[in-house]
């Protein structure tokens, strides 16, 4: 698969669309392959797990997954902004 890398307003938007990710969601937002995004995502479910969550088979938390790879929503909304002028 080619590696995709989104620009700030598709980034936001798939962050805005979803309540949860999947492995596809994980490549897109990281730009890492299938590999490394499911060792993420298995990361993520571990910490969440420990913590006493239960999540849907196969997916994680949107707003997780933002703080887990320090997604800074604030730039990306200027940023989009500044590209829609």
């Amino acid at each position: 698969m080619k590696k995709t890398i989104l620009s700030a307003s598709e980034l936001l938007k798939l962050i805005s669309e979803k309540q949860w990710a999947n492995s596809t969601d994980l490549m897109k937002i990281s730009g890492k392959c299938r590999n490394y995004a499911d060792k993420d995502k298995r990361e993520i479910i571990e910490q969440l797990e420990k913590q006493g969550y239960r999540l849907p088979r196969g997916l994680v938390p949107m707003d997780v997954v933002v703080d887990y790879y320090k997604i800074n929503i604030t730039y990306l909304k200027k940023v989009a902004n500044i590209n829609k002028k």
